[in-house]
């Protein structure tokens, strides 16, 4: 099944082999540079594996693994090397020392310890100052017009009168009232625009005081436990680096593909369908190769995993596995597609960028965690990685949400992207749909959504102009892990919220 494929290995491929350990403790390093530490993710066929991101290889100086009282040194080249193809850290020891880890609590106390440059933080970009300003520049967009709400809708958030820059980028966004079908690279829907219907789980707000899951505080220790969420970044579009979901709008004189698919798994839902693909469409760079196409007129939204070969004026478009589910009609519910472990469309839960712009999401996010609880709950129907015995994690298909109000949420004076997001949380939540995470993280649209036409990406532009965030050779991370405390407000939904029973 296509689950087994979707693990940390699958996700982060094993990228180094440590040199030998040195049998006595390494002497101690006297520095002002900073360190990250990083927890084993399991012990496997005689290596501790540690999940190792949001980190520029380029930053790395050195790194040391820790287990016990002994400090043994660690090839900085080689993380180095892993980090740019996202790989999992694998660190091969001694049989005595592997033996020693196997028991669980040694293997919580070993480290890799990744000392790294100071990175200076970007200065915002003032207004104006690479070319004028443009209309549409800061102009937020309506709210959704649309949806079946649980409890009254709530008003778009006020952004804040400080400590936030809007983008200088001018989109072609389609108005609130643009007609389903009129989509393509050239009118991008606008942030008022959700995929699916008012009906799906993704599109409809959690009722006031939602029943929790009965381990929804283990749930939530746990994942706490893992570590605060990873920051995403933006400026990978067409590298390695971009693991995220590009989506594109077909037309009937788009260039038509038979799909193909390579993996010998069962039966492939997609092979040997017709899909028309805007030609200058790319998949992300990143090892998932993930591709949305939205066919307007038949209404399908065609997901693709590892698209291996997409021919130039069409022909066999070849992919390791894909699914495809409803959009644009009534029944349009986002579910039973299969790119992901969850079997969410790869639309489903994705921050846009029209959305961060005018500071408002109105749908569920997506969500990918470490590893998850072993099998999956509604609206999933299929399973990703587990964590193993005695780890208590939320199930594929999880509602994982923020137990926060309005005014609390306002109360922490957060940039306005930032603000959108963690009211997203709050009101709706975020379903998971994968494993891999380190430890969890939302998913954002894909620049490769606007670059493969041959634009700037927009998300970069985006990004230089928002408080706090940093660079590190064209790549830009939003800080977002410290937006709440999330041990406080982390809570895990009863199955019965997201399918309308209790």
């Amino acid at each position: 099944m296509i689950a087994t494929v979707r693990t940390p290995l699958h996700r982060l491929v094993l990228g180094l082999v440590l040199g030998a350990l040195v049998a006595a403790s390494a002497p101690s390093f006297a520095s002002a540079a900073p360190v990250r530490s990083f927890r084993p993710v399991a012990v496997r066929d005689g290596a501790l594996l540690f999940t190792v991101r949001a980190i520029a290889p380029e930053s790395v100086t050195r790194v040391r693994l820790v287990l016990g009282a002994r400090t043994y040194p660690v090839s900085a080249s080689v993380v180095r090397a892993a980090l740019r193809r996202r790989g999992l850290v694998r660190a091969r020891v001694v049989e005595a020392t592997i033996a020693r880890t196997n028991a669980a609590a040694r293997r919580r106390a070993a480290r890799l310890r990744v000392y790294l440059k100071p990175v200076k933080p970007v200065k915002p970009a003032r207004r104006g100052t690479s070319r004028p300003a443009q209309t549409g520049d800061a102009a937020p967009a309506p709210a959704a017009t649309t949806g079946a709400p649980a409890r009254p809708a709530a008003p778009a958030p006020t952004p804040p009168t400080t400590g936030t820059k809007t983008t200088r980028t001018a989109l072609a966004t389609a108005p609130c009232d643009a007609t389903w079908g009129t989509f393509s690279a050239a009118n991008i829907p606008g942030a008022c625009w959700r995929p699916y219907s008012d009906a799906s789980p993704f599109n409809r707000p959690l009722p006031a005081n939602p029943r929790l899951d009965p381990r929804s505080a283990e749930m939530a220790a746990t994942m706490v436990g893992w570590g605060k969420p990873m920051d995403p970044y933006v400026g990978a579009a067409d590298t390695a680096s971009d693991w995220n979901h590009p989506i594109y709008f077909s037309s009937p004189t788009d260039p038509l593909f038979t799909v193909h698919c390579t993996k010998s798994w069962g039966t492939c839902e997609v092979e040997g369908m017709q899909v028309r693909i805007p030609d200058a469409a790319r998949a992300a760079g990143g090892g998932d190769g993930h591709m949305a196409v939205i066919d307007q007129q038949g209404g399908w939204e065609y997901d693709f995993w590892q698209v291996q070969s997409k021919p130039q004026g069409g022909g066999q478009l070849t992919i390791s596995w894909g699914g495809r589910t409803a959009v644009g009609t009534p029944d349009a519910d986002g579910l039973g597609s299969d790119a992901t472990a969850a079997n969410f469309g790869l639309a489903a839960g994705v921050v846009r960028l029209p959305e961060l712009q005018a500071g408002q999401i109105n749908h569920a996010l997506f969500m990918m965690i470490k590893c998850d609880g072993g099998g999956h709950v509604y609206p999933a129907v299929g399973n990703g990685s587990a964590c193993g015995a005695g780890t208590v994690a939320p199930k594929e298909g999880a509602r994982v949400f923020l137990d926060m109000s309005d005014d609390q949420i306002a109360a922490l004076g957060l940039p306005t992207w930032k603000r959108a997001i963690v009211t997203a949380l709050a009101r709706y939540g975020a379903f998971v749909g994968d494993t891999g995470g380190s430890p969890w993280e939302i998913e954002l649209e894909s620049g490769s959504t606007y670059t493969s036409f041959g634009t700037p990406d927009p998300w970069v532009d985006f990004a230089k102009q928002q408080p706090g965030v940093t660079e590190w050779r064209g790549k830009y991370v939003l800080p977002f892990a410290d937006a709440v405390d999330w041990g406080r407000y982390l809570r895990v939904a009863d199955p019965c919220v997201s399918q309308g029973t209790c």
